[in-house]
């Protein structure tokens, strides 16, 4: 089926959704759970427009918003309830999907903002996070980090298992971290 989406889509209009070169790209099917937020919050997976901040406002609002859901939402390992915009207690999916629906109110541009499967080098275990895509530079948003940081500064710390396209129905595996 995935195969059949991808093979309606013109060549130049699958470039679109790659930030890496296509050889370094497969195309994945989203978590099950993403699909399951999309049918409990339509809007949160919808294409927004919006306008990018210039980058030192963008790091403002990436901190803010990090410190914000850090803050707001109490960690616990796993939640059983799907993933939820701003619960009183949730896990990293919670989290990111909580840091991007703020970002999309304020007016950022939801092909800008990219939840990602991770795995923890150390452990193993998968993570979801949010990752911003500020002039030229990837950022993480994370509930494990107090501070948002630069892909490139915790590629030791985990891997890019899978991640959202501009298209948020369709995501990616891809060599963003080895």
């Amino acid at each position: 089926m995935l195969f059949r989406l991808l093979s309606a889509f013109a060549p130049s209009m699958i470039a679109q959704f790659l930030i890496i070169p296509s050889a370094a790209a497969n195309y994945a099917l989203p978590p099950m759970e993403y699909t399951l937020f999309c049918r409990s919050y339509p809007a949160e997976c919808n294409r927004s427009t919006g306008r990018l901040p210039d980058e030192a406002a963008a790091l403002l609002h990436l901190q803010s918003v990090n410190s914000l859901a850090n803050g707001a939402i109490t960690p616990i390992r796993q939640s059983s309830d799907g993933w939820r915009l701003y619960p009183s207690h949730g896990d990293c999916a919670d989290y990111a999907v909580s840091k991007r629906h703020t970002l999309l109110s304020i007016g950022w541009p939801a092909s800008q903002l990219r939840l990602a499967e991770v795995a923890i080098r150390k452990t193993g275990e998968h993570h979801l996070v949010l990752l911003a895509f500020v002039h030229g530079s990837i950022w993480v948003l994370d509930n494990l980090q107090k501070e948002v940081v630069k892909l490139h500064d915790v590629e030791n710390r985990y891997r890019i298992v899978r991640f959202a396209s501009p298209n948020p129905d369709i995501w990616m595996t891809s060599v963003l971290t080895k």
